[in-house]
């Protein structure tokens, strides 16, 4: 992606950008960020959660697969 902007090739880089945007591998990733490596990771969110085992992880991120963008 990043050399297709550098080329300012836009519809590459939106064409990548729509493969990353529907990659379960990057969903994963997210998943991870926001539970493992953020820093707010041990504050418990709305539903009163601190934080998530790896099923509850993965499924999180299989859920974020349901959403249409």
């Amino acid at each position: 992606m990043f050399k297709a902007i550098q080329a300012e090739d836009t519809r590459r880089a939106r064409n990548i950008q729509k493969l990353i945007l529907k990659s379960f591998a990057a969903r994963l990733l997210a998943v991870r960020q926001v539970s493992q490596l953020n820093t707010g990771k041990k504050t418990a969110g709305i539903d009163g959660v601190k934080s998530l085992n790896f099923k509850q992880r993965f499924a999180l991120a299989e859920r974020l697969g349901d959403f249409h963008t």
